[in-house]
């Protein structure tokens, strides 16, 4: 089985799915996903962690985005990327592997942490 991969932000959690071009959630395909979409349906969420780290959202800055987490997760802009005043240069697409994002996170000056009740 593969690593699991980020398919959706929400706030200081990144939710990864088994795989996150078929990843769904309600509202997955209306904009702005700020106002719109939930936590993506149990059948297709692998683990969800937290993070603290100087990344942005697609939404940050913005009153409404014109994004939804459909095109969020086809490529349409990174989860989470560095601000322009950053000494890093990070950005997370929808699909990048857990490790991947953890190594980015770390990057970025952050850190990440998995739920105690998901541990095993």
């Amino acid at each position: 089985m593969s690593e699991p991969e980020l398919c959706y932000v929400w706030g200081d959690w990144l939710y990864f799915c088994h795989d996150a071009r078929t990843a769904w959630g309600d509202d997955f395909d209306d904009a702005p996903y700020e106002h719109n979409a939930g936590e993506p349906y149990t059948e297709f969420e692998a683990c969800r962690i937290a993070y603290d780290a100087d990344l942005e959202q697609p939404a940050s800055g913005m009153t409404h985005s014109p994004w939804s987490v459909e095109e969020i997760n086809r490529g349409a802009v990174p989860w989470l990327r560095s601000s322009k005043w950053a000494a890093h240069d990070v950005m997370i697409f929808a699909g990048e592997a857990l490790s991947s994002v953890i190594e980015k996170v770390e990057k970025a000056g952050g850190r990440v942490w998995l739920p105690v009740g998901d541990a095993e």
